[in-house]
């Protein structure tokens, strides 16, 4: 068998006690395509940092034509012959794409010495041609489109020569005509005796180009071979095996009646499972599109329900709650609210009709570290006016919410991460929404702040609040929805009425069927 050029043994990484990679096989043969598959989080990402050079493991072995290699960073790594492109363009906006383009060569110690100008703009022109682009060199990067911009980060990598060469996503943004092209490209870089690993999420496309597949799940390889030894539904149930169904474990148990966290009216759709029929819409959105982000999108969201939003990794959910809350503002299609057309100036308008929005990044948009637990917890409150009853106080959200802090006077940076978020929720539920949409509402807290989240959001649902849902994670998905939409690529792709059906919602999510 043909020795690999880059091979990984029993690799190993954590990051502040979680484990991203938990000992992980590859191996990466001359002219081969390699498909690197599986859900968010299953650890590639981490994997393609390890190998180049960008994270250092924490235990087992990197092997770079059979002998043991360990990079002190990208640039080390690159000069072995190992290149990357990322899903997101890691381009200098406010350069030339020639000067784009030659990044990687300044990165260099002594490349002044064999300058040469005008053999190299032609050569970087040559580079463009290569995969199919007729660009103005000296044109800004900030002035492309999405896609010429993420056809010349593929060019910059190709202008490395790559041995290996990782592509994360790199057709997210590209139209079919635009793949073909860069299919075509991989093609002849195999022709050549490099490896190129693929990572994808579209397991038809894997199918047409790739020679060999591995699977990782949970951070370890479960699954790695010929890709003709398989087939896509094969694929997509070994992504996702490791998903318990909801219907075979006890969910987690609520707040309780005794613990009301809000004064909302009942609804007569409860979030325990009941078959009473649903309330009254409080959202909707119908032919809702946003250039770039998302294309034709239709839900709705009913009193006492949770409707979760499922999908991969830029299928545009987020793009979806920041115009549902106002932040951005749709190109086309419209906003309800009690079956009345709404246009929100921006988030107040959202606010103070109420709709609330729990954002994905904790850290960069839902706390303000430097200030207290109460003073973020008033934050969204603040000037909003009254509905003739007295507001819950951040004192009695805390209690009732279970916030562990020894004084509200305290900075929040001083809670855990599980605490901080059920401040965040906390500071929208003084607001008296009606709707609250939650946007990866347990990333990066630990199981039991997890499980008494889930407890929050049950209870909520079941006093009549209607909950949009965006989560990554399926189970969470599972545990929680009454029904699931899936987005793929910007659009709906599967409206589920069960959530309990995870192969249907990770079939969907793929863009396959169950």
């Amino acid at each position: 068998m043909t020795q690999p050029i880059l091979a990984v043994r029993s690799l190993r990484k954590s990051f502040g006690g979680v484990a991203a990679l938990r000992g992980v096989d590859l191996a990466l043969r001359p002219g081969e395509v390699h498909a690197l598959l599986g859900e968010n989080g299953a650890g590639k990402s981490t994997l393609v940092a390890a190998c180049s050079g960008a994270v250092a493991p924490d235990h087992g072995e990197i092997l770079l034509d059979g002998v043991p290699a360990r990079f002190a960073g990208p640039h080390e790594a690159s000069r072995s012959g190992i290149a990357v492109v990322h899903q997101e363009p890691a381009l200098a906006p406010n350069l030339t794409v020639l000067e784009n383009l030659l990044l990687p060569e300044l990165a260099h110690a002594g490349w002044h010495r064999s300058w040469r100008p005008r053999r190299r703009r032609a050569e970087m022109a040559g580079s463009l041609r290569e995969v199919g682009l007729d660009l103005d060199l000296d044109a800004k990067v900030a002035d492309l489109s999405v896609s010429s911009r993420q056809m010349v980060e593929i060019a910059k990598a190709l202008t490395l020569e790559p041995r290996v060469l990782f592509l994360d996503e790199p057709n997210s943004a590209l139209s079919p005509a635009e793949t073909t092209r860069l299919f075509d490209v991989v093609r002849r870089l195999c022709s050549s005796s490099a490896a190129v690993v693929l990572i994808s999420h579209r397991i038809s496309e894997v199918f047409s180009i790739a020679d060999r597949a591995t699977i990782l799940r949970n951070g370890s390889s479960v699954w790695a071979g010929p890709i003709a030894d398989t087939n896509p539904a094969q694929v997509i149930a070994t992504i996702s095996e490791g998903h318990q169904s909801v219907t075979d474990r006890p969910r987690s148990a609520s707040l309780g009646r005794a613990r009301t966290v809000t004064d909302a009216t009942p609804a007569a759709q409860r979030s325990d499972g009941s078959d009473q029929p649903a309330g009254e819409p409080l959202l909707e959105c119908r032919g809702l599109a946003r250039s770039g982000e998302f294309e034709d999108v239709s839900l709705t969201v009913r009193a006492g329900e949770i409707v979760g939003v499922s999908g991969l990794v830029g299928a545009g959910r987020t793009e979806l709650a920041r115009c549902l809350f106002g932040l951005n503002r749709p190109d086309r299609g419209t906003i309800r609210r009690r079956g009345e057309p709404v246009r929100w100036s921006g988030p107040r308008d959202a606010i103070a009709n109420g709709i609330a929005l729990v954002p994905e990044d904790r850290a960069e948009q839902g706390v303000f570290p430097g200030m207290s637990v109460r003073w973020n917890m008033r934050a969204a409150a603040a000037g909003l006016r009254s509905n003739g009853s007295a507001p819950p106080t951040p004192e009695d959200l805390s209690d009732r919410l279970g916030i562990k802090a020894a004084s509200l006077g305290d900075p929040i940076s001083s809670l855990s991460g599980g605490n901080q978020q059920k401040a965040v929720i906390g500071r929208w539920l003084m607001t008296r929404p009606e709707v609250l949409i939650l946007d990866e509402p347990t990333r990066g807290i630990d199981v039991g702040a997890k499980d008494q989240i889930y407890g929050i959001v049950r209870d909520l649902a079941a006093q009549g609040m209607g909950v949009l849902l965006i989560s990554s994670e399926v189970e969470e998905i599972g545990e929680l929805a009454t029904r699931v939409v899936v987005m793929r690529r910007g659009r709906i792709a599967a409206e589920i009425p069960e959530s309990t059906d995870v192969r249907s919602i990770m079939a969907a999510s793929f863009g396959e069927t169950a």
